[in-house]
């Protein structure tokens, strides 16, 4: 039965996804004016009071890692964000927006490999279906409309749209370099979830956000450190400033804290798979913002990613009934086994509870001709 909690946990994954599927867009517009990583720097530290305000509020039994597990964890989290933010700026800004989103999809992939070769999962047919589905949904979407574009084309040459598409000014940047970061980008984005597991098995979501945080700020920073001559803040337009401000408030601080709680209380397969929905929110964002159609082979995509995300959350609840089931089977064995032993003494006599203890309750043998029960 799916629960409140369950429809909270789902509701903030699909919230992300939203959130990063208009950040798209503000990101590919706010890197024409401020270098990428003067803005990644700039969002980081402007959200880090945020994230500690809220960790103070909402953590209060813990807040401060403990151990040099937690330490270690939390670094290597952390690293593997600000890797993962930094990749996704230059890609972005390096590679055609479809190109780049085709790419990105490929995460639920490696979040699965990792999971399996961690075993941190079990190998299900649904699971691995669904993200398959899921991914191949997230491609047509993104895929339909250049390819409707393409052969519509009326002059006869094929470059309807995909001439237009290509953003970048150099060739190896859009075609070879860039895509080879975004699939990095893949493999971090997946790589850090599955750190953030290991991470909230023994530290509150907020709290985890914090510090982590604090490592991506610390890293950003450094890594601006060496283009600070390119930054001129009087240069930058108004709108690219809101593309920042949304960055910092929304796209880190709201969606983090929001992702972070969603891993905390399901598997990374199911979290990962939530980023075929990107495209999906992208194209509803195109269509009422830019007043683009929508073609029907993406409605089609649409619904793939949806009945993809379906089978993968519907393996991870069959997965905790089962593993809940065999855990009631147990006890209850184990229960019955220790009844068995303990009321079949050899003499004929009987076993009596006399007084229960905190380890357990102590039995005593009384003869049946001593005490009739």
């Amino acid at each position: 039965m799916i629960t409140q909690g369950d429809l909270f946990t789902h509701g903030a994954l699909l919230s992300v996804q939203v959130i990063f599927g208009f950040n798209q867009i503000v990101t590919k517009y706010t890197t024409e004016h401020v270098n990428p990583s003067m803005m990644m720097a700039i969002r980081t530290a402007c959200s880090l009071p945020l994230f500690f305000l809220l960790a103070i509020l909402v953590d209060k039994k813990k807040m401060i890692p403990s151990t040099r597990r937690e330490i270690y964890l939390i670094l290597l989290t952390g690293i593997l964000s600000a890797a993962t933010i930094e990749l996704f700026v230059y890609g972005v800004a390096m590679t055609p927006v479809i190109t780049g989103a085709i790419i990105q999809s490929t995460s639920p992939f490696w979040s699965l490999v990792l999971s399996l070769s961690l075993k941190m999962e079990k190998p299900t047919f649904m699971k691995i279906s669904g993200v398959l589905v899921a991914m191949s949904g997230a491609v047509i979407v993104i895929a339909g409309r250049q390819f409707f574009e393409y052969v519509s084309d009326g002059d006869g040459d094929g470059d309807g749209g995909v001439r237009s598409s290509s953003l970048s000014s150099d060739d190896t940047n859009a075609t070879i370099i860039g895509p080879m970061i975004l699939m990095l980008k893949a493999i971090g984005y997946a790589s850090y979830v599955t750190s953030q597991k290991y991470v909230l098995a023994t530290m509150p979501p907020c709290s985890t956000t914090a510090w982590s945080t604090l490592v991506i700020a610390i890293v950003t920073v450094i890594v601006a450190s060496f283009y600070t001559d390119s930054f001129h803040p009087k240069e930058i337009p108004g709108l690219a400033w809101g593309g920042i401000v949304y960055s910092c408030v929304v796209a880190m601080f709201m969606a983090y804290s929001l992702m972070m709680y969603g891993t905390k209380y399901t598997s990374t397969t199911v979290v990962v798979v939530y980023t075929t929905v990107m495209p999906i929110m992208a194209s509803f964002f195109s269509y009422f913002i830019l007043h683009e159609n929508i073609q029907f082979v993406q409605v089609i995509g649409m619904i793939c990613t949806f009945i993809g995300i379906g089978l993968v959350v519907r393996s991870r609840y069959i997965e905790e009934t089962s593993a809940s089931s065999r855990d009631i089977s147990s006890t209850s064995t184990s229960t019955s086994s220790s009844t068995s032993t303990l009321m079949k003494p050899s003499g004929g006599g009987k076993y009596i509870p006399l007084q229960e203890e905190e380890e357990g309750v102590e039995m005593k043998y009384l003869e049946d001709k001593d005490i009739s029960l």
